[in-house]
């Protein structure tokens, strides 16, 4: 059984170390060389954003909004039947800035809106953004120097200000790591719209909007799988200076419903690498879990923590140059207790799936 085990262990530690390591140390150096011939886009991007009951959370982007060093072209606001204030807050606080408030006539949720805003965007770009994230000074300026591209995967930090969204926060840096290095060897399996440019007339040779315009979310997911089906360019970039922040759940509870959400639409985007991915991750955990329980039940206490242990080390060391370069250190000291209630709350994720209505913004989620 040892011999296995370490058979397993070692299979598991160098593909980490191949996608992890190996992958996001060439995609540095591509992402690098890529900014050897750039382009000035900024005055080619109309900023895009929905937004429905934000009036909580929207302080945080109005403001860096209005302390940028510059701007995109225009900025439209989507309101998609908010039953809050929110318009009122932006017009109050964007005053002197060029953007403009759409409002949605009929309740057809966050990808009608979007579209709705995407007819009317003048320029050669969109840039799409959620109302919750926020930036820093310069992130405008970063568009004047941008590599060739049809679709641009911007950087997504997650901010976890207390202990219980810290340990929230890893699935999202963990699959963030992931996904940079499976662009370098295959191509990327998500994106998010919160941090999302493409190329306007390229999106709209590609659109497959009819495929899914029924499944409420995961916009920005199948946008993706339409830019590769097309044989677009897609570039993911981890430049700081283009990071937009966003809030973790800020409980267990908030955290579920979000996962919850997230697999929900996975099998209905019909992506055969995600899929793929995914079956090894659930596979490796599956397994895991059942080796610990084996050793467990046959009183092995010893061997149970070395396996633990081992596998949180090789975990932690394949994983600390990228949290290390977001700065996300008090985080990644939290891994032992991550790799401790991870397999816990998946399998309790996984038992949820077929039982949980999820919904979004009081919407139900199909």
């Amino acid at each position: 059984m040892i011999f296995y085990l370490f058979l397993g262990f070692l299979l598991y530690a160098v593909l980490l170390f191949v996608y992890v390591i190996i992958g996001n140390y060439l995609h540095g150096k591509q992402e690098r060389e890529s900014y050897d011939s750039t382009v000035e886009l900024l005055d080619q991007i109309t900023l895009v954003i929905p937004f429905r009951n934000e009036s909580q959370r929207i302080q945080e982007l109005l403001k860096s909004i209005k302390n940028s060093n510059s701007f995109p072209f225009e900025i439209i606001f989507v309101d998609d039947h908010s039953s809050d204030h929110g318009a009122i807050i932006i017009e109050k606080e964007l005053q002197g800035i060029n953007y403009r408030i759409i409002q949605m006539e009929e309740q057809e949720g966050k990808k009608y809106a979007l579209r709705k805003a995407f007819a009317e965007v003048k320029t050669s770009f969109i840039l799409t953004m959620d109302a919750d994230v926020y930036f820093e000074q310069n992130y405008f300026d970063s568009f004047q120097q941008m590599p060739n591209s049809d679709l641009y995967i911007l950087p997504l930090v997650i901010t976890a200000p207390n202990f219980i969204s810290r340990i929230l926060e890893f699935d999202t840096l963990i699959l963030n790591a992931f996904n940079v290095g499976l662009a370098v060897f295959h191509r990327p399996i998500v994106s998010s719209g919160a941090n999302l440019l493409f190329n306007k007339e390229v999106f709209d040779s590609v659109d497959q909007f009819e495929s899914h315009k029924d499944i409420a979310s995961g916009d920005d997911i199948f946008l993706l799988k339409d830019f590769v089906k097309a044989k677009k360019e897609i570039k993911i970039l981890s430049a700081l200076n283009l990071r937009v922040y966003s809030p973790s759940p800020k409980n267990v509870k908030e955290y579920m419903h979000q996962r919850l959400r997230w697999l929900s639409k996975t099998p209905k985007v019909k992506d055969s690498v995600s899929n793929l991915f995914g079956f090894f991750q659930l596979s490796f955990l599956l397994l895991f879990i059942a080796v610990l329980l084996f050793v467990l039940v046959e009183h092995n206490w010893t061997l149970a923590v070395f396996i633990f242990c081992f596998k949180t080390v090789i975990d932690s060391l394949i994983f600390l140059p990228y949290f290390a370069k977001y700065k996300r250190l008090k985080t990644w000291l939290l891994f032992p207790l991550y790799s401790l209630l991870f397999p816990l709350y998946s399998f309790f994720i996984l038992l949820l799936i077929p039982f949980f209505k999820t919904e979004w913004k009081g919407r139900p989620l199909q």
